[in-house]
């Protein structure tokens, strides 16, 4: 697993690189006024990924390649 970076990131149905959903795994401290982020972040290729652009799904190493993001 590792950080994901925009700069790695490209649709392959639009190939845009500006914009994107994807799932990861996270620590959030949780109290009464709800979450917050606690600590890093991270992803891994088999994760959910979505392009805001246009709303192409798949998997965020479709999104990029492998030596970016492993599983």
């Amino acid at each position: 697993m590792t950080q994901p970076l925009l700069e790695n990131f490209s649709c392959p149905k639009c190939h845009s690189k500006t914009e994107f959903y994807l799932d990861v795994l996270a620590t959030v401290y949780l109290d009464a006024t709800g979450p917050s982020l606690a600590g890093d972040y991270f992803a891994d290729g088999d994760f959910t990924c979505v392009c805001l652009s246009c709303d192409h799904e798949a998997k965020v190493f479709d999104f990029t390649t492998a030596a970016e993001v492993q599983s």
